[in-house]
């Protein structure tokens, strides 16, 4: 007897309906981050379980509090313009509208929100006009919430350059000159930060060695040193037409050597720089014959 009416009465608990549950969510999930001195994006705490509706508050205490400038609706929605940064976890405790004793429940959260974005690039490197390297520099930044977007929003970029939305700087320059502009930054919430910043371009490098070039013998050794002005980078000499039989020309544009021959030459220089900008300058050479030395016949001067 005892037994069946432990077995009824085990069967009448199984038939009482389960305590319901309150859970909480968010929308969207996670939290989305936001930016500091930006509207937080649209977002909200919800709950089921129990009967609706529902009233939302935060539980916690500090430090676990909403980011400040943040706050929470007793509806469930977030709102407000963050004041400051960091990563802020909190507790949100939901209460049904069960007659009598209401259901409550309650669940942590997380918002990061990030500082405002700004550009961390210092300097961009000078180029030069005409250089057949194209230029290519890409903007760094930090902070922000999403794709970050670049856009110029003062002054101008050298001519020849543009600027992507990426922040990438391209183009070939095609005038020497500083170029003073301004770039701003912009994260997906809105957020910007700008930032000054420079470029200077480089004039092509020019041989500034007058002609004519000092003159020389025959079959007597010979140096001398052009200079350049302008360019970008280390400078290198070439000539772009024969130099006189005996002499060389260095990277350096040092001109050397003991010439076999004699005359009057004109012999084309280029100088480049380490970008291949580069120019050429026509200068004169003069070579005296092989001097005579007196008391010798012309053919039995010595070699």
């Amino acid at each position: 007897m005892m037994r069946l009416r432990f077995f009824g009465f085990a069967l009448a608990l199984l038939a009482l309906p389960a305590t319901a549950q309150v859970t909480l969510s968010s929308s969207p999930s996670p939290l989305p981050a936001g930016t500091l001195g930006v509207a937080y994006p649209a977002a909200s705490i919800t709950a089921a379980g129990g009967t609706a509706p529902y009233s939302y508050l935060v539980t916690s205490t500090t430090p676990n509090i909403l980011p400040p400038g943040v706050s929470l609706a007793t509806s469930g929605a977030l709102s407000g313009t963050p004041s400051s940064a960091g990563t802020f976890t909190f507790t949100v405790t939901a209460t049904d509208s069960t007659a009598g004793t209401a259901l409550t429940g309650s669940q942590s959260f997380s918002i990061t929100i990030n500082p405002a974005p700004s550009i961390t690039t210092a300097t961009l490197p000078a180029w030069s006009a005409g250089a057949t390297t194209p230029y290519s520099q890409t903007l760094a930044a930090t902070g922000g919430t999403g794709a970050l977007t670049y856009s110029l929003t003062g002054g101008a970029l050298p001519t020849g350059l543009s600027l992507s939305s990426g922040g990438a700087i391209t183009g070939t320059p095609s005038a020497a000159g500083t170029a003073n502009f301004t770039v701003t930054v912009t994260d997906s919430l809105g957020a910007s930060g700008p930032k000054a910043l420079s470029i200077t371009i480089n004039a092509a490098p020019t041989i500034s060695t007058a002609s004519p070039l000092p003159s020389g013998a025959q079959t007597i050794a010979y140096s001398t040193s052009l200079a350049a002005t302008g360019g970008t980078g280390a400078l290198t000499f070439a000539a772009s037409t024969p130099v006189p039989a005996g002499l060389t020309i260095s990277s350096a544009g040092v001109l050397s050597g003991t010439p076999t021959v004699s005359g009057d030459f004109n012999i084309t220089f280029r100088v480049t720089d380490s970008l291949g900008a580069f120019s050429e300058k026509l200068l004169a050479l003069s070579l005296v014959p092989q001097p005579v030395i007196s008391g010798l016949s012309p053919s039995s001067a010595p070699a």
